[in-house]
């Protein structure tokens, strides 16, 4: 019996250690409480105290741009939680939490910084905006996906006052990843019912990911 007992607690650590080989280098970890197959999550990210420089990317923003801090410039990248600010009055996390990568992460073109939907779990940001009611608005971002875990497809669903949804997939098979600065630029077109309009980026990826698709440089204009 002692024998079984010391085998099956091998077995155990062996698996562990299989999982382990694919942790990221950027703190991913096992969650003990995902259930029999451990699934790999993402650790809190560290506050670096600086903030991100506006993007020198040219030509990135629909001009003029309704959107208020379209390139994450003057926030501090970080994990941000349910109903906290990237940056006041800007970007508010509406759903779960989110991690904002600077370019020392995700090494995009222009220096621009990013935010990956899935923090912990999937997340959503929002901005809310002045709009012209009935018009039709163009918005102009750049997607990636976070290619350090799974899983191999994102999914991005972006929303206007919760409506017109869109949705959008990244392959990381097909299209490569954030870290290795890989992107495409997507547009999304919404009609206005107010005089404001809440944008919304969203991840739907399984509830237990943390390696979510990837949004940055966005903006909006008529």
């Amino acid at each position: 019996m002692q024998n079984s007992v010391l085998s099956r607690a091998m077995l155990v650590a062996s698996i562990a250690a299989l999982f382990c080989a694919g942790c990221s280098a950027n703190g991913s970890q096992l969650n003990p409480a995902a259930g029999p197959i451990a699934q790999l999550q993402r650790a809190s990210l560290p506050t670096t105290g600086s903030s991100c420089p506006p993007s020198s990317t040219p030509g990135w923003a629909l001009n003029p741009n309704s959107i208020s801090d379209g390139d994450f410039a003057g926030t501090t990248p970080g994990n941000y939680t349910l109903n906290q600010f990237l940056l006041p009055g800007t970007w508010q996390v509406t759903l779960g939490d989110v991690d904002e990568e600077d370019t020392t992460e995700f090494p995009f073109a222009g220096g621009a910084c990013s935010v990956d939907l899935d923090g912990h779990n999937p997340g959503a940001i929002s901005e809310t905006f002045p709009t012209t009611p009935y018009a039709h608005y163009k918005v102009k971002f750049y997607f990636s996906g976070n290619g350090d875990g799974p899983p191999n497809v994102k999914k991005l669903v972006v929303t206007a006052d919760g409506g017109q949804a869109q949705v959008y997939h990244w392959h990381v098979n097909n299209q490569g990843t954030a870290r290795n600065g890989n992107y495409v630029i997507k547009h999304y077109v919404f009609q206005a019912a107010g005089t404001t309009t809440t944008l919304q980026f969203a991840s739907h990826d399984a509830y237990y990911s943390a390696f979510g698709p990837v949004v940055f440089q966005i903006s909006a204009r008529i």
